[in-house]
């Protein structure tokens, strides 16, 4: 069963996920609380029930790394190409249709700007300064690739 075939209940299932930051923001308190991630994986679960009878916590965590992945995947893919310095027409839209549901774990996925060794030499990721595409709906990705 893929994730095309059921949009709204993929929607549901990431809009829960969302609203449980214990099991995706490290900053939340309750990021390490077993107890209230335990709670928040049955919710997931008790969703996953309606379209996989047999869902457990181990499927759950699955399909949450499934589609995190898809996620990190796409923001590479993305941030590769900005950082070649590619036009903006030539920086690539995310193929993923829940993309922009996921935006909510950009903070936890962008990497950290890597310190040189070498003194006096400290290495950012930076985005550059591109031109704003012309028409079309704002999404996050545009938001994201096309801030000024």
């Amino acid at each position: 069963m893929s994730f095309e075939n059921n949009k709204s209940f993929w929607e549901e299932f990431i809009q829960l996920y969302q609203e449980n930051p214990c099991l995706w923001d490290i900053k939340c308190k309750d990021y390490r609380n077993k107890q209230k991630k335990n709670a928040a994986y049955e919710n997931l679960i008790n969703k996953s029930k309606e379209m996989f009878p047999d869902a457990n916590k181990k499927f759950v965590i699955k399909k949450i790394s499934s589609l995190r992945s898809s996620f990190r995947r796409q923001i590479r893919r993305i941030n590769s190409s900005k950082r070649s310095g590619v036009g903006t027409e030539d920086v690539p839209e995310p193929t993923l249709w829940y993309f922009d549901l996921l935006s909510f774990l950009m903070d936890q996925e962008e990497s950290r700007a890597a310190v040189s060794s070498i003194e006096g030499n400290n290495l950012t990721n930076h985005r550059p300064h591109c031109q704003k595409p012309q028409g079309g709906q704002q999404t996050f990705f545009n938001a994201y690739c096309f801030s000024e």
